[in-house]
């Protein structure tokens, strides 16, 4: 007889999640190795909700939101120039605090009955015939089936056989810092209502024109800001991702934004950006691999997301459990369930987007237009305009011409 039903490794998003649909059903275990769940989460981001409300419709709704985005920017950054586009409208996703959110989640699966453990390290993961044996310090405890939810790097998932170190290619760095600012700062200098989000992407300047970029999120009293770089080309490059942020921070665009302002949080993290082509096994006998331990994190450069496939990978992971335990079986053939069901939505999203991880290679994403579209509108805005249109062909000329924006716009469009 195991000490537990479940035992699951990781009190992210993907973890609770599991957690949650079983809880009150099965005896569950969350073994999370940070002090709390969401401790050692700096939020620089949002989660997508339209996704979200099919698998989890209680959680979507009820769940602290900082703010629901109402607009949608995406800015090209030269040192002290930048070019914007803007949409106002309704996105169906809303910014978080994770520290918040996390421990809002735990808090609803010890209602129901499971178990959180915190600050708690584990070992070993070690899959036994008739159990799954966790050992962590002093201590084993076993369980009928286990959950590894525990990160982009999974050491509880490599140890159980499902996975390995991704390639550089396959992660990106990011850096996050939370400021504090007033909320009717917040709300004048971005011209948003009560409770309403902005949330802003960059590309060029922020990443040093490398492949990744910047963003800003609107929370309720706070602004979230970061640059995410991809790690290989950040380690042939000369430049450190302190200093990234830093110059982001006093670009011409931000620092009149964040002027005033606290900072609260300051933090760096893997992000795994290798897409379909990179997630590793989801299960083994007896084992299912959830969140960022399984890769699931998409990248298509006009959103990135990550904690909603965690929470749909989590509550998927959970229902399968219970049909497993109904029926005894926890074999691998059994849990291939988990795929099957995740191919309908996490598995899709990212199939269809296969291609993105390949296309945001391109360097020219990064250097040739933010440079080239700040130069043109600047021309286009001088009083001078006699040679406008001499000047306009001979820019696009010096950043790569007119055929080359041609091909990765149809490129671009047919992948993303």
């Amino acid at each position: 007889m195991t000490d537990f039903d479940v035992i699951v490794i990781g009190g992210g998003l993907a973890g609770l999640g599991t957690a949650y649909r079983i809880a009150g059903n099965l005896d569950v275990l969350v073994i999370e190795r940070g002090k709390t769940p969401g401790s050692k989460n700096v939020t620089g981001g949002r989660i997508y909700l339209k996704s979200l409300r099919k698998y989890a419709p209680e959680i979507a709704e009820n769940m602290p939101y900082q703010r629901k985005i109402v607009k949608e920017r995406f800015s090209f950054l030269t040192e002290n120039e930048g070019v914007t586009v803007e949409y106002m409208g309704e996105s169906n996703s809303a910014t978080v605090i994770r520290a918040e959110l996390d421990s809002w989640l735990a808090e609803r699966v010890e209602e129901k009955g499971g178990i959180v453990a915190s600050g708690v390290r584990v070992d070993d993961v070690q899959v036994e015939e008739e159990a799954v044996r966790i050992v962590a310090g002093n201590d084993e405890i076993t369980s009928e089936v286990a959950v590894i939810s525990d990160g982009v790097q999974s050491p509880a998932g490599k140890r159980a056989g499902l996975r390995e170190d991704f390639k550089p290619e396959e992660l990106a760095v990011g850096v996050k810092e939370v400021i504090r600012l007033d909320e009717d700062e917040i709300n004048t200098r971005f011209g948003l209502g009560s409770g309403e989000g902005l949330a802003n992407l960059f590309a060029g300047y922020p990443s040093d024109y490398l492949q990744g970029g910047g963003f800003l999120y609107t929370n309720k009293e706070s602004v979230s800001i970061g640059v995410v770089v991809n790690l290989k080309a950040l380690a042939l490059s000369d430049v450190e991702l302190e200093q990234l942020i830093e110059r982001f921070k006093n670009h011409p665009l931000i620092s009149s934004v964040i002027e005033g302002g606290r900072s609260e949080e300051y933090s760096a993290h893997l992000i795994p950006e290798g897409g379909f082509d990179a997630i590793p096994g989801l299960y083994r006998d007896r084992i299912l691999l959830t969140g960022d331990s399984a890769g699931l994190c998409l990248n298509t450069g006009i959103t990135v997301r990550g904690m909603d496939f965690a929470l749909i990978s989590g509550i998927i992971a959970g229902d399968v459990i219970l049909k497993c335990m109904e029926r005894k079986d926890f074999s691998a053939n059994s849990l291939s369930l988990y795929e099957n069901l995740l191919s309908g939505s996490v598995l899709n999203e990212m199939r269809k987007f296969r291609k993105a991880r390949y296309f945001l290679e391109n360097r020219r994403l990064y250097e040739n237009y933010p440079r080239c579209s700040t130069e043109i509108m600047r021309k286009i805005f001088d009083v001078d305009r006699e040679h406008l249109i001499t000047e306009i062909r001979s820019v696009l000329g010096e950043y790569g011409g007119t055929l080359s924006a041609i091909l990765d716009l149809l490129k671009g469009g047919r992948v993303l």
